[in-house]
């Protein structure tokens, strides 16, 4: 599930989209594992779970996929980050090692020390208010495979990989394989 969508437009009359991952974590480490994952505690347990940057692709991806206002002639923006509120950056380590490297610059993550630099962000893409507007046009938005995804099936149909999985289906899918 999503924990954060805010909307707002940012001045320059593009609508915008604001969707924040939140988490809890103070340790985490990389793992060896292929694939985005990382080593926390949660469920009372060390666990090995996605990434947040790769928890929130998935989720921008799948609503890129189905909601129409992303794409068109005057989409609306999605900006997807994760803000890990107890976790101190540390350069090459846990969240910031350098295998997320790529995937950070997509999809950053913001950590304690970090609120100021998440709060300019919101602010550039969100300042100029109407946020009810945005909301409106996401909510009423009409719900269909957009034309990548239909490309995408057409892919998959000849084996080619091209969807990024979310949370339990990463996991799932390396036990499988």
């Amino acid at each position: 599930r999503i924990d954060v969508l805010l909307f707002g437009d940012d001045g320059a009359k593009k609508d915008n989209m604001v969707l924040i991952e939140v988490k809890q974590w103070t340790d985490v480490k990389a793992t060896e594992n292929d694939g985005n994952f990382v080593e926390t505690y949660v469920g009372q347990r060390s666990r090995v779970v996605p990434h947040p940057a790769q928890q929130t692709k998935g989720y921008a991806e799948y609503l890129k996929n189905f909601i129409k206002e992303f794409s068109g002639e005057h989409p609306i923006n999605l900006f997807s980050c994760s803000y890990c509120h107890n976790y101190t950056k540390k350069a090459d380590e846990g969240l910031f090692a350098g295998k997320y490297e790529d995937l950070l610059k997509e999809y950053p993550v913001y950590g304690k020390t970090d609120l100021t630099e998440l709060a300019g962000k919101i602010k550039a893409l969100l300042s100029m208010g109407h946020g009810f507007e945005v909301f409106n046009r996401f909510m009423q938005s009409a719900v269909e495979p957009s034309k990548k995804l239909l490309e995408n099936t057409a892919k998959i149909i000849s084996n080619e990989p091209v969807f990024s999985l979310i949370n339990e289906q990463i996991v799932a899918k390396n036990l499988i394989w």
